[in-house]
């Protein structure tokens, strides 16, 4: 699915890459199975893992080499016709198409992933949270007052994310955190939010985050999007966190819905970046690819 990445970040990827000569994780792939994929993890998950180990965060990780040439052709050539769409790791599969571009040989015409099938392993969707370290918190509130019916929350951050989703079956709906409170953005105006986003592709109009971006951070906050302006946070604890020290605003939000997600990848419409975090992630360190050799 397009995204938008961060150049900064893929060229330290890339650079680590090329210094350690290695892809260092796999990119997360959903794709929709009941084929000979499928079919291969079935019979794998009936013998013995060839590695086995529990993470810190309490996940169970197990390994199945698979060197059987039939299985290799059978999977090969289904997924020639099945499309992929890259889950986790954008900036990653970047960083391996620019060292593609640089480098001679086929050892770099190859990435490893770790492929799901969405079908029969529904992965979870989580939202990525944004904190503006350079936002005024007072200003950032009285402009979102302009356009948006602000309202002030009670409770803690289980609270307030409570408020967040109840609010956003019904529209656009954001909590915003200062270190003096939390306040919920909603109801934005409709003759703004078509003013605000006529350039903006159909698939994202009525999409929560790409509402965030085109009017609060781009239109009424003017915010550049650069990573010393925008922040990312996947939990709204260490979002709200980080603002409690270093001032600011919190923005936490709501993942965009699958209906959203496949209409924007049918349309080719590329996202706002850090739009979605997929689960379970591979865990870091897992396995690596060496390029030489390969």
């Amino acid at each position: 699915m397009p995204t938008q990445v961060i150049p900064e970040k893929v060229n330290a990827i890339a650079e680590l890459m090329e210094g350690a000569g290695m892809n260092l994780d796999p990119v997360l792939l959903g794709f929709s199975g009941d084929g000979s994929t499928t079919g291969c993890i079935r019979y794998s998950l009936t013998r013995e893992p060839a590695m086995e180990i529990l993470s810190a965060d309490g996940q169970l990780h197990r390994l199945w080499p698979i060197t059987d040439c039939h299985w290799i052709e059978a999977i090969t050539e289904e997924l020639r016709t099945r499309p992929a769409h890259i889950a986790d790791g954008h900036h990653r599969h970047a960083a391996a198409l620019q060292l593609q571009r640089s480098k001679e040989g086929r050892a770099w015409d190859f990435f490893p992933a770790l492929l799901v099938d969405i079908e029969t392993s529904p992965m979870q969707l989580s939202p990525i949270h944004r904190v503006l370290p350079s936002a005024d918190p007072r200003q950032a509130l009285d402009a979102a007052r302009t356009r948006f019916k602000v309202q002030s929350l009670s409770g803690g951050v289980d609270d307030w994310i409570t408020s967040l989703n109840q609010q956003a079956t019904i529209g656009p709906a954001f909590v915003l955190v200062t270190s003096h409170g939390a306040y919920i953005a909603t109801d934005p105006h409709p003759d703004y939010l078509k003013q605000v986003q006529r350039d903006s592709p159909a698939p994202l109009r009525h999409m929560h985050l790409a509402v965030l971006h085109d009017a609060l951070i781009d239109d009424l906050w003017k915010i550049p999007d650069h990573p010393e302006t925008i922040n990312y946070e996947h939990t709204a604890q260490s979002a709200v966190q980080r603002v409690l020290e270093n001032s600011g605003v919190a923005v936490l939000t709501t993942p965009p819905t699958r209906e959203e997600l496949e209409s924007a990848a049918l349309a080719g419409v590329c996202l706002p970046r850090k739009s979605t975090s997929f689960g379970p992630k591979p865990h870091p360190g897992l396995t690596f690819r060496t390029i030489e050799g390969n």
